[in-house]
């Protein structure tokens, strides 16, 4: 039977070969994943289904970062230079990162030391990574290069996500209720002041009990902008009942919404990874659309590593990381707050590169409308 340490460790001499290249890459960037659980990471490396789930996740937690794979196909639309990257693994499992703050800070500024060290210019961080780090700001010691937590795309692709569905089940976002889960993390916030812009009237913004304070603010400063809003504020997941529309953009590895958590007919926009709508939903409720947001089109690019998305598919977040670097934007400091100028500076820069949303998938699996 053949030993299955010898797959690990032909990993790790695969990944010190790529650190070996790093003065002929040409690498502009890096963007760091996780796996979102044990199970994600024996996905990754099939060798790691035969070691007992305690065993994996001791490996996530010991282990050093890792070179995932190489980035290619971006060019600068001025000189035509190819802008090439690195995916980065940080091992740590999602829960690992909520659970051990103090470790996941070591272990990201880790994977971060790697990509300076591999030449690059900016760095990339999303999905957890950004969420025990301040929205990244915990980051900027003594960092030497550029910084974005991707989400003023991510809020910018889901909006367009958003009205472009609506467009299609002839819905008139005035006229409905949007709950949005996780209203009081940098995407909730952000996404929720871009909707009075889209004449949304209703709300109902849920966060955790622990951050009721930060929904009462966001209330206050949303009825500031439009006074006649109608918001509820709530630590209630079953208070998206009433929503037509829900929105989920929570910093959690658990399923928050089940089927019984939401109306008749109602649409859900999930931005989270892992999801945190359970997959039985759209098996116990035909009558309900669950969407896989913040999800970007990106032709011509190559990731050469399964990220479980389609071809040339990509992540908002990471996808910001792409759009900076190839408009040589790398002394950027995109961390802490979703500002909403940016959100639309980025929108445009997409356009330029011709990103877009990507196809509708729920699940992982298109949507036929």
């Amino acid at each position: 039977m053949a030993n299955p340490f010898y797959s690990w460790q032909k990993l790790l001499s695969r990944a010190r070969l790529w650190k070996n290249e790093k003065e002929n890459s040409n690498a502009k960037f890096a963007f760091i994943i996780h796996p979102r659980n044990v199970s994600d990471a024996a996905r990754k490396y099939s060798f790691l289904k035969f070691f007992p789930k305690s065993l994996v996740s001791l490996i996530c937690r010991l282990h050093p970062p890792l070179i995932a794979s190489k980035i290619v196909g971006l060019k600068s639309l001025t000189s035509g230079e190819p802008i090439n990257g690195w995916l980065l693994i940080c091992p740590l499992t999602a829960k690992q990162l909520l659970n051990d703050r103090k470790l996941a800070i070591k272990r990201i500024k880790e994977t971060i030391s790697l990509a300076e060290n591999l030449g690059v210019k900016m760095v990339g961080i999303g999905a957890f990574i950004a969420s025990v780090t301040s929205a990244g700001k915990d980051l900027l010691d003594n960092l030497r290069i550029g910084i974005t937590h991707g989400r003023a795309l991510t809020v910018g692709i889901s909006l367009e996500g958003i009205k472009e569905i609506a467009k299609i089940k002839n819905i008139n976002l005035e006229e409905i209720t949007v709950g949005i889960v996780g209203a009081s993390g940098t995407i909730g916030r952000a996404m929720a002041k871009l909707l009075i812009e889209e004449k949304v009237k209703k709300f109902i913004l849920v966060a955790k009990s622990d951050d009721f304070k930060y929904l009462t603010e966001l209330r206050e400063e949303m009825q500031k902008t439009e006074p006649s809003l109608s918001i509820e504020i709530s630590s209630n997941i079953s208070s998206i009942k009433n929503a037509e529309l829900v929105i989920v953009a929570t910093s959690s590895p658990e399923i928050l919404i089940k089927s019984e958590d939401l109306k008749y007919g109602a649409i859900v926009y999930d931005v989270t990874q892992p999801q945190n709508v359970s997959p039985e939903v759209i098996k116990e409720r035909k009558d309900l659309l669950v969407i896989d947001g913040g999800l970007v089109k990106t032709p011509g690019i190559n990731y050469h590593f399964d990220l479980g998305l389609p071809p040339e598919t990509t992540f908002a977040c990471m996808a910001e990381t792409l759009i900076l670097a190839a408009e040589g934007r790398y002394n950027c400091r995109l961390v802490g707050e979703v500002e909403l100028g940016k959100v639309k500076e980025m929108m445009e820069l997409a356009k330029k590169y011709n990103f877009t949303h990507a196809p509708f998938t729920s699940f992982g699996k298109p949507i036929i409308f």
